[in-house]
């Protein structure tokens, strides 16, 4: 008789924990894939970010305010040229000094005229610095030519790169009060603290003391001239108007009046305010140069002069 395997047989125990340990090493495999997997997914991807801020550099495209802050080397490399524009340190670093002259020869008594053998004269701006500061520089430039500007603190105070630039460019910056009062219209005391908030302000914009200081329309009392005195400042006037304040003549008589007198050692007084004396500058500068005449900064006049003439 043949004996029939039954069908539900009973594995062995030994090939019961031969399966097992194949089933646990196998979910052991697939645990170790995986969390390689995640590692590599959640790695900081280093390449990705600049890529991203790449193609608005290249393209021109605006970059967000991130991306424009990052890296910081990169934006503190870059210059900032608009920071030159309104200087805060003095101009005076770049400049050649002023000629030296003996200015006890000159104190306490108005400077009008100053004769020299060099055919020299002096031209000089009151009132400024003003919107048309920037047009007389380039002419005067242009010509060759340097002059002394008579400034008013409060307007220095708004446009102190143009006062910068006056001594920048080889031109002597002068003292003209610090609101322009009218004569009398304060007191000797207060005119006395005028000068010296002014004097400071040009100082700290030029890195040079002025030497010089007006009055407005050049009047003055014993005690004015005893104040700017005791400051080791000149009263520097004129001698030759050109009559170009208001009600304003034409450019062709400011030319005129501011040419037609002058003489070797001359002071010429003209105003950078009036839009007609900007005209009529650069014919003032031609004809002064056919009359074989040189304009130079005061401090330069003084210098090169023989003697000084009331």
């Amino acid at each position: 008789m043949v004996r029939r395997r039954p069908r539900h047989s009973r594995p062995s125990p030994h090939r019961s924990w031969m399966i097992a340990a194949v089933v646990v090493v196998g979910v052991l495999c697939v645990g170790v894939v995986v969390a390689v997997a995640r590692g590599f997914s959640s790695a900081p991807k280093v390449v990705s970010a600049p890529a991203q801020v790449a193609p608005a550099v290249q393209t021109g495209q605006a970059a967000s305010a991130e991306q424009t802050r990052q890296p910081a080397s990169e934006a503190t490399s870059k210059p900032t040229a608009l920071k030159t524009t309104t200087p805060v340190q003095p101009a005076a670093a770049a400049v050649a000094p002023l000629p030296d002259f003996s200015a006890k020869r000159y104190l306490g008594n108005p400077l009008h005229t100053v004769p020299n053998s060099k055919h020299e004269i002096a031209l000089t701006f009151d009132d400024g610095p003003g919107q048309d500061t920037g047009r007389v520089l380039e002419i005067l430039a242009e010509h060759k030519i340097h002059a002394t500007f008579f400034v008013v603190g409060r307007r220095a105070s708004k446009l102190k790169s143009a006062v910068s630039d006056m001594a920048a460019q080889g031109h002597e910056v002068g003292n003209h009060t610090w609101t322009h009062p009218e004569p009398g219209a304060v007191s000797e005391a207060d005119l006395a603290k005028q000068f010296d908030r002014n004097q400071k302000l040009i100082t700290d914009l030029t890195g040079s003391t002025p030497r010089f200081a007006r009055t407005r329309g050049g009047k003055f009392t014993d005690a004015t001239m005893a104040n700017l005195t005791d400051r080791g400042l000149i009263l520097a006037l004129w001698n030759i108007h050109s009559n170009d304040v208001e009600p304003s003549p034409s450019p062709e008589q400011i030319v005129k009046n501011a040419t037609a007198g002058a003489t070797s050692g001359s002071i010429i007084l003209l105003h950078e305010t009036n839009p007609n004396t900007v005209v009529a500058l650069p014919a003032i500068l031609k004809e002064l140069e056919r009359k074989g005449l040189h304009p130079v900064t005061l401090s330069q006049l003084l210098a090169d002069g023989s003697r000084a003439s009331n």
